[in-house]
């Protein structure tokens, strides 16, 4: 009976989209404000990006990883990937091309200028990996800390780090 009068209840309000105790006037502001924060997020994910690519611009594109910047549910994501061009690190090393040392120091200083926490994922191709000391995690994880390193060292505050994570070939 609980769920038959909830269901008559829900009819009885069909097609209505105002939250109770809202009027219309407060409807359309909160839907005002909602799009001016989209619209706020969309202008600071093209600044970054035009950003990203004042600073890379002197490196040729065979010289950097591939770049890409979104709007993701948590903030914006940077994401550098390796491709047929360029590897970010020696074969299953944490340790960095100096060409990677070079991009880092320059993306270090946009996020240098900038507020907000960041989170530091590393990953590894998904040939399988192994040896008594080492695997794909720990080759993750070691290259998340070595990333970690080049944009502390390059100017970001390190309170501004909230992880650095592994995440092997996923």
């Amino acid at each position: 009976e609980a769920g038959e009068a909830v269901d008559q209840a829900a009819e009885k309000t069909k097609g209505v989209d105002v939250e109770p105790g809202r009027d219309a006037e407060s409807e359309a502001h909160a839907q005002a404000q909602e799009q001016a924060e989209r619209e706020m997020a969309e202008a600071e994910l093209g600044k970054l990006k035009d950003d990203i690519g004042r600073q890379l611009a002197e490196i040729s594109a065979e010289d950097r990883p591939s770049i890409e910047v979104e709007k993701v549910s948590d903030g914006l994501l940077i994401s550098l990937t390796d491709d047929f061009r360029f590897g970010m690190f020696a074969t299953s090393s944490a340790e960095p091309k100096p060409e990677l040392v070079l991009v880092m120091e320059k993306l270090a200083k946009v996020l240098a200028e900038r507020e907000g926490r960041i989170l530091v994922r590393g990953h590894t191709d998904a040939r399988p990996f192994r040896t008594e000391r080492n695997n794909n995690w720990r080759l993750s994880m070691d290259r998340a800390t070595v990333a970690y390193y080049m944009l502390v060292r390059g100017g970001v505050p390190e309170m501004r780090f909230e992880s650095i994570e592994g995440r092997a070939d996923r």
